[in-house]
């Protein structure tokens, strides 16, 4: 895989725009390991995994948040779980945020199709970017990684 300055930096900005927002709202993957992969990569506010959930009682679970973050997996089945949430969350008022699982695919140019992948890629990214040294400290220290 080849690694550029862009997309350290654009992978960099995703990571941390989540861990902002997710202060203010949750996001909702579809399993445990897609939550331990954000946990993770650094980002400590609300993460909802979905697994072994009706649709129905997260979504009432939700309604006292204005926006929710959809980060279900990018293959076909995430998508649908997607869209379903979509639709039950708007006919109740509260804004899906889609754009982050178009983003994903848009800066790994489609090689993570799921979440729990991104830590896979983010830990490969650092690899080759820490002779770079583009990489942030922040992207390090949640990685528990010692650079000489």
């Amino acid at each position: 895989m080849h690694i550029d300055e862009k997309t350290v930096l654009d992978v960099e900005k995703l990571i941390m725009e989540l861990n902002i927002l997710s202060f203010k709202y949750p996001i909702l993957v579809e399993g445990k390991k897609d939550k331990i992969a954000l946990r993770t990569l650094g980002v400590k506010g609300k993460i909802i995994y979905l697994s072994g959930k009706r649709l129905f009682d997260v979504t009432d679970n939700l309604l006292k948040f204005r926006k929710v973050i959809i980060l279900t997996d990018l293959d076909k089945a995430g998508t649908k779980i997607a869209n379903n949430l979509c639709k039950q969350l708007i006919g109740r008022g509260v804004t899906p945020l889609m754009n982050f699982r178009e983003h994903i695919y848009r800066i790994t140019k489609g090689r993570v199709r799921e979440i729990e992948g991104l830590k896979k890629f983010v830990f490969h990214l650092i690899q080759k970017s820490c002779p770079m040294k583009l990489m942030s400290p922040i992207i390090f220290e949640n990685f528990k990684l010692t650079v000489v």
